[in-house]
């Protein structure tokens, strides 16, 4: 039929997308692209034979679609004995995956999801078959696939329990490879039993109808950048109800996962990716424990936040968790010559689509004056914020305690290429302890007791050892701690600054005993600099006052 005829055309393109030739491969893959767009019916049978070409397992489909058997090609050498065949079929294999129409094809469902999720992750083995001259032309080109992925990625809801059984399986490959259990073999997918039927919508599920979990790797072979995409499908394929579902191990794997990664990968961007992780699960948690709490008791189901608990009310953790907050920040570029950050390719778009996690966006501050620290992160205080409103008010003064202790370790941080960067987390944990202790108070006398016994002892030691060049971070941390309160919630903040206001104003002395001229100075200007200090509170209390 005609249809046909055109099905050939096309697969006689994606043939020609995969020659030899530069020019005919550039040509060939323009053309493919605008036939997906007027014919896009015929992206759905081709995805698998797609993906098993990038992923290497196509041994027995040579040539199916125009497309060559990359399998073969790995034994395929050239007169130098290198696989230049090989590259050039995987670039014209990737940047045919990577057309829109297919892009979206497979978003589609969560069978392609799944695929697709297996074969970026499991590409180790195909680079390291590479000549060298080619790794970073197809790194590249995988690359795009991750980038058109992400950029049209969106939550897909799952209405039959064959869905959520594939979905669970996705996370669950996702959490091996993190824990090194399920790394693919030398980054060869596994390969699901059957292909997805559109018209099979029984609301069942089979062990046959679940990928098999063939893998025997370590996770040292993974290169990094690969566990990073790792991380981010994991985060991104979490939604509200996997908060919920029956089998609570998948998340306490989760939860487990994300813990160990910050407190093993310190300074790492795999840490930095952890905590955006940990944002989101706080996050939904949050949603899920607020509509909980307006539905009648028979029908809520709250989240299992057990591990969170345990967690936090751990020292040596919430010392870990500091430590992560203190990494997430820019590099402080008047130390060590000011050079920034060079990530490799889709490095920086993984840190900044996980890292937008961290917290749900704010207003604050739309008061009269904005924030006035560029180094201050108000997604930090959020995130703390968040953890103590998750874990209850008897674990939360417990981690309040653990974090504030790490807080004045911070501040007191010696001269390094770090020290901003740890003074300003101390404003950050600060600025989240308070606001989270805040809430929990429930009439005046708690308010006073937590400000005389939590929180004004931190500031009267953390504002002495501040410089009070970074004190911007402060007055933003005190805002965001008091933000949107009644003034009788930080009344004792604005009572006790004023005091400390009091204390330090200078006073001229015309007694006969006068001090040496360079010492009285020197005194002169230290109260100068630390009445200073005092003013900032004063004048975050009278920006709040509403």
């Amino acid at each position: 039929t005609s249809l046909e005829t055109y099905e050939c055309l096309i697969d006689g393109l994606m043939s020609m997308a995969c020659h030899p030739n530069i020019n005919v491969r550039g040509t060939a893959s323009g053309v493919v692209e605008y036939a997906f767009s007027r014919f896009p019916w015929v992206c759905k049978p081709r995805t698998q034979r797609l993906l098993a070409a990038v992923s290497l397992r196509d041994i027995d489909q040579n040539g199916e679609y125009g497309i060559p058997s990359c399998s073969k090609l790995t034994i395929q050498l050239n007169s130098q004995g290198k696989r230049d065949r090989l590259a050039e079929v995987v670039k014209g294999v990737a940047k045919i995956i990577a057309t829109p129409k297919m892009t979206k094809e497979l978003l589609s469902c969560e069978f392609n999801r799944f695929e697709i999720i297996q074969t970026l992750c499991g590409t180790q083995r195909l680079v390291s078959l590479l000549p060298d001259e080619e790794v970073q032309k197809v790194v590249y080109y995988l690359n795009c696939i991750f980038l058109n992925f992400r950029s049209k990625f969106f939550s897909l809801p799952r209405v039959t329990d064959k869905d959520q059984a594939l979905h669970e399986s996705c996370l669950n490959f996702l959490l091996g490879i993190l824990k090194g259990e399920d790394t693919p073999q030398n980054g060869v997918s596994p390969t699901p039993t059957i292909k997805p039927n559109d018209n099979d919508f029984s609301n069942k599920s089979t062990e046959e109808d679940l990928p098999e979990t063939n893998v025997e790797n370590n996770a040292g072979e993974m290169h990094w950048r690969n566990r990073l995409f790792v991380a981010w499908f994991l985060t991104y394929c979490i939604d509200e109800s996997d908060l919920k579902i029956d089998d609570p191990e998948i998340m306490s794997r989760i939860w487990a996962t994300c813990f160990r990664i910050i407190e093993g990968e310190v300074g790492q961007p795999l840490q930095r990716v952890s905590l955006g992780l940990l944002g989101r699960l706080v996050s939904l948690a949050l949603v899920d424990l607020s509509e909980n709490s307006l539905a009648s008791e028979s029908k809520a189901k709250n989240p299992d936040l057990a591990v969170l608990c345990d967690a936090f009310t751990r020292e040596k953790f919430c010392r870990a968790f500091g430590t992560a907050l203190v990494f997430d920040h820019r590099e402080d570029t008047s130390v060590g010559g000011g050079h920034s950050a060079q990530w490799s390719l889709g490095v920086e778009e993984v840190l900044r689509d996980v890292l937008y996690n961290l917290a749900p966006r704010t207003l604050f501050p739309f008061q009269r004056i904005s924030q006035k620290s560029h180094t201050f992160k108000l997604q930090h205080a959020q995130i703390v914020h968040a953890i103590l409103l998750s874990i209850g008010h008897e674990n939360a003064m417990i981690t309040s305690k653990y974090l504030l202790n790490q807080a004045k370790d911070l501040v007191a941080s010696p001269p390094s290429e770090d020290q901003r960067n740890q003074q300003c987390t101390a404003a950050e944990i600060f600025s989240g302890v308070c606001r989270a202790l805040m809430q929990y108070s429930k009439n005046v006398v708690e308010q006073r007791d937590i400000w005389d016994t939590v929180l004004i002892p931190f500031l009267e030691e953390a504002v002495l050892k501040m410089p009070t060049n970074l004190m911007a971070a402060f007055f933003d941390a005190c805002r965001y701690g008091i933000h949107h309160f009644p003034p009788n919630h930080f009344f004792p903040l604005l009572q006790w600054s004023v005091n400390k206001v009091k204390t330090t104003v200078w006073q001229h002395e015309t007694n006969d005993s006068v001090e040496d001229s360079n010492n009285a100075a020197s005194a002169m200007a230290d109260r100068f600099a630390l009445q200073s200090k005092w003013l900032f509170f004063v004048q975050a209390a009278l920006i709040e006052l509403d």
